[in-house]
């Protein structure tokens, strides 16, 4: 029997390819440092995480996950990896770059709609829309490190680097967990999760795109 877990892969397997044809995406594997869109990126990126992080901890504690990694990642908010991008745009630009605080682009909206409509519906549809942000970052990472895609030459190594790292422990973390609250879910309730993981995984790419 295909576990859950295994079903998610499939499905973020199956949109890899969409992700390498996303310009935000290619101009990082190109090692092009476009400092606009990287502005835009982390701008929406603090917005996003102000509402994901609360309601992933939350899930997180109701499924009974906790690990280092988490922690780390809870407590960090994403700080490390948006400073990466900022010290990019700085050596580009020649001078220091504040994130500003914006108005939310559409798909950013999207994203946070979905997130918000999943958690209405159950803790298991939730924390499957949820695994979404980590795992793609993860999957992403070292799926183009792998493919020599990204090399350490890069400007951009690093900061794949640490999401295969650090998203990548966090993932292992959930799935073990939806594996095992799946086996108690009918076919129903597993096939709205993966739904729920799609579209979520379909609002990535959306987010990276806007910020061209």
């Amino acid at each position: 029997m295909t576990e859950y877990s295994e079903k998610m892969e499939e499905i973020l397997a199956t949109h890899l390819p969409e992700f390498y044809n996303n310009a935000f995406i290619q101009e990082m594997i190109n090692g092009d440092v476009n400092a606009e869109a990287l502005l835009n990126y982390v701008s929406q990126d603090q917005s996003y995480l102000g509402y994901f992080l609360p309601i992933f901890g939350e899930t997180l504690e109701a499924f009974g996950i906790d690990s280092k990694e988490l922690e780390a990642f809870q407590e960090d908010g994403d700080t490390e990896p948006h400073e990466m991008l900022l010290n990019l745009v700085e050596e580009a630009s020649g001078r220091p770059e504040e994130v500003k605080e914006v108005d939310l682009l559409p798909g950013t909206k999207q994203y946070l709609n979905l997130l918000k409509t999943s958690r209405e519906a159950s803790p298991f549809i939730s924390m499957s829309a949820l695994a979404a942000c980590p795992y793609v970052y993860a999957y992403l990472a070292e799926q183009s490190i792998a493919a020599g895609k990204m090399t350490p030459t890069n400007p951009f190594y690093e900061w794949f680097d640490f999401y295969q790292r650090t998203d990548g422990g966090i993932t292992v973390h959930l799935l073990q967990a939806l594996d095992e609250k799946a086996k108690k879910m009918s076919e129903e309730e597993q096939a709205a999760g993966l739904e729920a993981f799609l579209q979520a995984v379909k609002c990535e790419d959306l987010f990276f795109a806007q910020a061209m």
